[in-house]
């Protein structure tokens, strides 16, 4: 779930030059799932086995 509450940095007067726009949730769930399916390929992220934290975050959703 996209949380608007974390883009706090949109406010800093470093941005105000900047329009942002909202982004689509439907775009950002697809962006999302890549990146987990990516993380789940053993080749590239093997080494990450029996981490904790890492597989919670890849196997538990």
């Amino acid at each position: 779930m996209y949380d608007k509450s974390k883009q706090y940095f949109r406010k800093s007067g470093l941005y105000k030059h900047r329009k942002f726009r909202d982004i689509d949730e439907a775009i950002l769930d697809g962006v999302k799932e890549k990146l987990l399916e990516e993380f789940r390929n053993e080749e590239e992220f093997g080494y990450m086995a029996g981490y904790e934290p890492w597989e919670k975050l890849i196997f538990d959703r």
